[in-house]
């Protein structure tokens, strides 16, 4: 599901219209490569956020966008990666805008009653946001 989420949003970045047999196909066929970025980047970033904190956040940073790229031009696990962190580095400080605010979003949790709700809403409104920032890092890089 998160991979077909995943697709959605950059596909609505692009201006496509969305098709659930679509989606499915296009999860089924990235499934293990998929499931390799997110292994691989959560040792790492974990890995760096037991060490120290500041590494872990920097190697977040740098992976955010391996699955939109392993998705839009379907290669392989490592090269996503190492695309995702050359695209990071056009400008990191606006990457950890939005990972602040995704932050900031998952805080609204601690309401009592209705931060849950209002977590969920305003955290599906904000969600397509790294799609639109990685469409506009990768117009930035062209």
């Amino acid at each position: 599901m998160q991979i077909m989420s995943q697709r959605a949003q950059l596909d609505v970045t692009q201006g496509e219209t969305l098709s659930f047999s679509v989606l499915w196909k296009q999860a089924k066929n990235v499934f293990w490569r998929m499931l390799g970025v997110y292994f691989i980047t959560s040792v790492i970033v974990g890995v760096g956020l037991v060490l120290l904190v500041v590494p872990g956040v920097i190697m977040l940073r740098r992976y955010f966008f391996a699955p939109y790229i392993l998705l839009e031009k379907n290669v392989g696990v490592f090269k996503a990666l190492e695309d995702s962190t050359a695209l990071s580095k056009l400008n990191p400080t606006s990457i950890y805008g939005i990972i602040g605010v995704m932050f900031l979003i998952a805080l609204i949790n601690i309401i009592p009653v209705v931060g849950g709700l209002a977590s969920f809403a305003v955290g599906s409104l904000y969600s397509v946001a790294p799609a639109l920032r990685y469409q506009q890092l990768k117009k930035l890089a062209s």
